[in-house]
């Protein structure tokens, strides 16, 4: 009997936690907050314009705060398959389960959307005959607008299922011998 993949012991797991980035823009927030705040207490600014700039840069440090301190999974590997999970303030219920009898491939890639930006992705190869994952879910199938951004060896069809490596880090070369050990008749591709 094939316990429930929470119950089983990772092999691989990442968690939503700071990122880099996070060490230079939540300081600027916190700067421009202040700011705000001074300017509305000495009455210099105030009314609509007071709560845009309260609301408008409270909100990202809240939220990734709020995400790092939550620890959630953001992507497990065990016996049973892989699982995608969602930040806070989606239910952990809404996390993706794919088993490995469905996964023919898993592919790693950067999608560039421009000179200095790009975003990075955990795709999956589905076997023939497997709905798409949620689409309602974060991260989950590439959308119509993100089409005009897939490198060139990648079509839509391809990667239908992939989810964005966003407020975690995915150690590559740990979640390839994860892929390796668990599901040898798995193939991980990384483009990245």
């Amino acid at each position: 009997m094939m316990r429930e993949p929470t119950q089983l012991r990772p092999v691989y797991e990442a968690r939503f936690g700071l990122m880099p980035p996070d060490l230079w823009r939540l300081p600027m927030y916190a700067v421009v907050l202040a700011v705000a705040v001074g300017l509305i207490l000495s009455g210099v600014a105030g009314g609509w314009l007071a709560v845009v700039v309260l609301v408008g840069f409270s909100y990202y440090p809240a939220m990734r705060a709020i995400q790092a301190a939550s620890h959630r999974t953001a992507l497990r590997v065990d016996m049973a398959g892989i699982t995608f999970g969602v930040p806070w303030p989606l239910a952990p219920s809404r996390a993706q389960f794919v088993p490995w009898s469905e996964i023919a491939a898993v592919v790693l890639w950067r999608q560039d959307e421009g000179p200095v930006w790009w975003r990075r992705f955990v795709g999956l190869q589905r076997r023939g005959g497997h709905s798409p994952l949620d689409a309602s879910t974060p991260g989950g199938p590439v959308t119509r607008t993100s089409y005009w951004f897939l490198p060139p060896y990648l079509t839509p069809q391809a990667t239908p299922d992939r989810w964005r490596v966003y407020g975690w880090r995915l150690d590559r070369r740990r979640f390839a011998a994860a892929v390796a050990h668990v599901a040898p008749h798995v193939a991980v591709i990384d483009v990245w």
